[in-house]
């Protein structure tokens, strides 16, 4: 089975994909290096200090005009406003100059001008890579690739700054760091020319299908805002105190300064790993929290201590908790957005970041070469957990704890029905005139003996008359399913709440259901099955035993007349799911796979999530129902990260078999687009 990681090492070591990511690499170690002979430049000149907060801060701001003023003014306002916005913005550019003329010399001038055309230049290839990568992907792997781009960005980071360093230790001037930037970004530019550019790149983002309570939305991306702003304003500050603690002039401290940076790129490739495991445990908001004193925390100690050491330890455990801060709210606000917002919002996540950064970079300019740095270093650190903590408040803890639906940061749609009191199960003989039934009843009966129980749908009050095993059959399947090697338990013998509501989903829309081709994982007793068969579905039923395929042929049989194609693997063993997708009504995929009650256990998850990133064509819908488990939630935050879309709301009712609870129904759509969140926010992103 292919966990998350397998799958983004599987992307990096696809051979026709090296090009594309060797190419990112040297894009990004050329700028990490390029950047840092623009800084100990400025550090060596006569600006010193502000030389160099000024130039972290004109690296970034021409990010706010294209990916911000610009970009909005061209898509969101008419024609006119683009011109009139780069005016305004070549204004401000040139009020900046004169202000920095007054107060620095003109070599001083070009520094802060050379960072500002970089910015201009990574700008617009933070515009553009998006569709790139989807282009030299392909829709079907756009989830792993957005983080395959994102570790490859961030190994970018460490090996720039590494490179950095080691030309310092033994160059006397910042020349060679400027030709060393110059040979990475010729290589890039010569590898992106080898790229194999043959996917959609015009596909549009799916829409959600519920629509979420719009207040209760932007409260929860307050929360994110806030806290991409804080890792970039700590970020930003923590980059210009690098170079203020090597305060000698000499090479070996200005290698110090890049090793500084190297260490918070080497937390950000380790990171990610615990991050899903901390949201089965611990509430979304308190992960934000404790990220964002964290960070703040190293930026105090590293300005209290002064020890080189202490300071290297201290970055890398900023760049763990800061990309542990970026993907979780990359989960987050994939399952928080509709699809259609899902854009705007990544792109207000990547402004945020950056005001963060300009707003850190210039507040230490004001610090100057004999103000006390600490003093305000601190009261920075402090400011960015009460942000933090304040947005947290208005937007409510509950809206984001983790565990069981209401943990999703989307609204939940509940459902309070009336359920109609089931009618008692009663024994059958099957006496009907239809031969194939009988056939089917006659397979089945040698296995287990069969009772009839009526199920009545709570919204569309659809009724079916379901054959299942009878009490003692059923204890006797389990018997023989914990001596089963693998512990394949027949929990397909009892009617679901999980099916039930499933059901009733395919009854409401219908008219998406009519005509296509379905899959359904987990056959059970067929009332889903049933329900699409009647309205105009094609459905093929996949389960692990040919004792369910029966009971739900057998149903769909008696109920709509009409029978489902069955086929039996275990989508656990990859070898089986191999062979699946080679018969013929497999080989297209399937534009709809729906599931039920399929996620018991741990293991559960990454096989299900396998076999739908297999058999789902590239803009289908996955429509699964799960009865509030941690292991349902282990699934989803795989896919957010992934880069899928989900909507989800709960049913409750009295269900049948005595079984009470809600039911979480979530709606699945791949995302055509590499995750831009994951890919575009980084406490570090230059």
């Amino acid at each position: 089975m292919l966990t998350e990681r397998r799958r983004v090492l599987r992307l990096l070591r696809d051979r026709s994909l090296a090009s594309l990511w060797l190419a990112r690499l040297a894009e990004q170690a050329g700028q990490w290096v390029f950047l840092l002979a623009l800084l100990v430049t400025a550090w060596k000149s006569d600006g010193g200090f502000s030389l160099v907060a000024w130039t972290v801060a004109a690296r970034f701001l021409p990010r706010l005009v294209f990916v911000g003023l610009l970009d909005i003014g061209s898509r969101r306002l008419p024609r006119l406003t683009a011109p009139v916005l780069s005016v305004a913005a070549a204004i401000v550019a040139a009020a900046m100059g004169v202000a920095l003329l007054a107060t620095f010399d003109v070599a001083d001038v070009l520094i802060v001008g050379a960072a500002a055309g970089m910015g201009s230049l990574a700008a617009v290839s933070n515009q553009t890579r998006p569709r790139a990568l989807q282009a030299a992907l392909g829709l079907t792997r756009l989830g792993a690739g957005g983080m395959a781009d994102a570790l490859v960005d961030r190994a970018g980071l460490l090996i720039g700054t590494l490179a950095a360093a080691a030309i310092l230790m033994f160059a006397t001037h910042t020349v060679a760091l400027f030709v060393a930037a110059g040979l990475l970004v010729v290589a890039a530019l010569l590898l992106f020319s080898q790229i194999d550019r043959g996917g959609d790149a015009e596909r549009a983002l799916p829409k959600a299908h519920e629509t979420s309570d719009p207040r209760a939305v932007a409260r929860r991306i307050a929360i994110y805002l806030v806290g991409s702003f804080t890792a970039g304003a700590l970020a930003s500050v923590l980059l210009v105190v690098a170079l203020r603690l090597a305060s000698t002039e000499q090479p070996s401290s200005m290698a110090y300064a890049a090793s500084f940076v190297a260490a918070a790129g080497l937390g950000m490739i380790l990171g990610p790993l615990p991050v899903s495991r901390l949201l089965l445990r611990i509430p979304a908001p308190l992960i934000l929290l404790a990220t964002s004193f964290v960070m703040a925390t190293v930026a105090v100690v590293i300005a209290v201590s002064g020890s080189a050491t202490v300071a290297l330890v201290a970055m890398l455990v900023f760049g763990l908790a800061a990309v542990t801060q970026d993907t979780l709210t990359a989960i987050a606000v994939r399952r928080l957005v509709p699809g259609d917002l899902y854009e705007r919002v990544a792109r207000l996540m990547l402004l945020a970041l950056t005001v963060g950064q300009v707003y850190g970079a210039v507040g230490v300019v004001s610090l100057g070469a004999t103000a006390d740095p600490l003093a305000a270093l601190v009261l920075l650190a402090i400011s960015q957990v009460l942000l933090v903590a304040f947005a947290i408040a208005m937007g409510g803890r509950s809206s984001l704890r983790v565990g069981g639906l209401s943990s999703l940061p989307i609204k939940s749609v509940v459902h309070k029905l009336s359920w109609d009191t089931q009618p008692p199960a009663v024994a059958s003989d099957f006496a009907v005139s239809d031969a194939r039934v009988r056939r089917l009843a006659k397979w089945i009966s040698r296995q287990a003996n069969v009772e009839r129980l009526v199920v009545i749908l709570p919204v569309s009050k659809r009724v079916y008359e379901i054959y299942r095993p009878d009490e003692e059959s059923r204890e006797r399947l389990f018997e023989l399913g914990r001596a089963d090697p693998e512990k394949q338990m027949p929990y397909w013998a009892k009617v679901w709440p999980s099916g039930v509501a499933l059901a009733d989903v395919v009854v409401e829309r219908k008219l998406e259901v009519s005509d296509k081709h379905v899959l359904e994982l987990g056959a059970g007793l067929g009332v889903t099955a049933a329900a699409v068969l009647e309205y105009g579905g094609h459905i093929v039923t996949a389960d692990y035993s040919a004792l369910p395929l029966a009971h739900c042929r057998l149903n769909a049989l008696v109920n709509t007349g009409r029978t489902p194609r069955a086929t039996c693997f275990n989508w656990r063993h990859d070898d089986e799911v191999t062979a699946a997708t080679a018969q013929a009504e497999f080989r297209d995929g399937f534009p709809l796979i729906i599931a039920g009650d399929v996620l018991y256990e741990g293991r559960d998850a990454e096989p299900l999530l396998n076999v739908i990133e297999r058999l789902l064509v590239a803009d289908g819908y996955l429509w699964l129902a799960e009865p509030v488990r941690r292991t349902a939630q282990r699934f989803l935050d795989s896919a957010a990260t992934l880069g899928w879309q989900i909507d989800s709301r709960q049913v409750k009712a009295d269900w049948p078999d005595a079984t009470n609870g809600p039911v979480n129904v979530h709606f699945l759509t791949r995302s055509a687009q590499p995750d831009r969140i994951v890919a575009d926010l980084g406490g570090w992103r230059i």
